[in-house]
């Protein structure tokens, strides 16, 4: 997260980092949403909306990592339901909420 603020103020690139933090969080809150439907725990990355908001910019698929997403064999991040931890998705939450 501290790569985003910091490569993407508000000075040299508005809104990048705000609009990669609210991206992140909707993925998170998905995830919460129903932790046992696999469209929740997939992000798509040839999907150029994401590409744009997250993918693109340093650190953005750092996070989603972090939260527990891994790169599957299609291409694509993944959460297995099993590794789905709440709690640290609702802290990410907070964070990243605390930086919009």
């Amino acid at each position: 997260m501290k790569i985003v603020t910091t490569l993407y103020t508000e000075d040299r690139r508005p809104g990048v980092a705000k609009t990669c933090f609210k991206t992140f969080q909707t993925f998170c809150k998905n995830v919460l949403k129903d932790v046992t439907e696999p469209k929740f725990r997939t992000v798509k990355l040839s999907n150029e909306k994401v590409q744009t908001k997250i993918a693109k910019i340093s650190g953005g698929i750092g996070m989603l990592k972090g939260v527990g997403f891994y790169e599957n064999e299609e291409g694509n991040l993944f959460m297995e339901e099993e590794d789905v931890d709440k709690e640290l998705l609702e802290q990410a939450i907070e964070l990243v909420e605390m930086k919009i």
